[in-house]
């Protein structure tokens, strides 16, 4: 079994936690995604192709897509390998995500282990997303808040506004 975690903060109080568990190597990963402080409506909630945030969510990349399909819903079966859909935060700002998917890894060609989680709104964040091993803790090197063009083409998500990068 392979976990790892994302951590995520905003600006205006945002917070989010990812985390991810895989069974066995060539199996689905379960996502799970507590978030709070949103505002209400869906978010846009991606894998993105780098774990670069030196430049903000700018140096993160594009959507992490290794098969070079088209952008898609997660239920699609032609997508990004990081699109991972919306979530959805109620009138009280919080939002929880659950999800199986087949395209995402955490080990081999498709594994998003070091690659930057995003999601996309008003109040956005990203992190790094890194293995998490149980004697291993996850500790915080930087936070960020950076204003990010739209560098997907075709996507109508809007930029991330803020982030915050982990290292296991």
């Amino acid at each position: 079994m392979v976990k790892a975690v994302c951590i995520m903060t905003g600006a205006a109080g945002v917070k989010g936690v990812v985390k991810f568990t895989q069974e066995t190597d060539n199996g689905p990963v379960h996502v799970h995604a507590e978030f709070s402080g949103l505002k209400a409506g869906k978010h846009g909630f991606h894998v993105h192709e780098f774990g670069d945030t030196t430049n903000g969510c700018t140096s993160a990349g594009a959507h992490f897509n290794p098969t070079k399909q088209e952008h898609g819903a997660p239920e699609d079966s032609i997508r990004h390998v990081g699109d991972l859909g919306n979530v959805v935060a109620g009138a009280d700002g919080n939002a929880v995500y659950n999800a199986t998917d087949k395209l995402i890894s955490l080990n081999g060609s498709h594994s998003i282990i070091g690659r930057t989680m995003v999601s996309k709104s008003v109040n956005c964040r990203c992190g790094q997303i890194h293995e998490r091993v149980l004697r291993i803790e996850v500790v915080p090197i930087a936070s960020f808040l950076h204003q990010l063009d739209r560098r997907m083409k075709g996507s109508t998500a809007g930029p991330p506004l803020a982030y915050n990068l982990y290292h296991a």
